[in-house]
């Protein structure tokens, strides 16, 4: 009966400490606030895509590849009445392979994984202010140079 008690109580800890590996918008990444009409021009940001936790583990958000808990970026966004689309894209350096995790304004996550050749892209039409948590995803193990581009249409 200890056997069975320790086991449980190995299996409960080993998944709660797990939960802490997965993507938590309730934290914050590095911190940048841009307008719709800032984004009219494309902005790109050198950045490093990966991490130490698999995100194909966390049954609640969507995708596979490799990243941290915390976001990489955390985007405070003004629509500024435009309604346009935001963009993100990922482009990974010297063949690596990324993806792309947001968790939009409203709550919503969004993942994209090769949309344009190897490089993630995600769209959102209409996009509302608000804060835009963002993952950059390496779908192998380790870390790679990438650059982050944002814009709206």
């Amino acid at each position: 009966m200890k056997a069975v008690w320790i086991f449980l109580m190995s299996a409960m800890l080993s998944g709660m400490a797990f939960a802490n590996d997965c993507p938590d918008f309730r934290l914050n990444g590095a911190e940048r606030s841009l307008s719709s009409d800032e984004l009219f021009t494309k902005r790109s940001f050198n950045v490093q895509a990966g991490g130490p936790n698999r995100l194909s583990q966390c049954n609640s958000v969507p995708g596979i590849g490799y990243l941290t808990t915390a976001p990489d970026l955390t985007l405070t966004y003004n629509a500024s009445n435009r309604n346009r689309m935001l963009s993100f894209k990922l482009v990974g350096s010297n063949g690596c392979d990324t993806a792309l995790l947001v968790n939009d304004a409203g709550g919503q996550w969004h993942y994209d994984d090769d949309t344009s050749g190897l490089d993630p892209v995600i769209k959102l039409n209409r996009a509302p202010s608000g804060v835009y948590d963002i993952w950059f995803v390496n779908i192998a193990s380790g870390l790679c140079n990438a650059v982050l581009e944002i814009e709206t249409f």
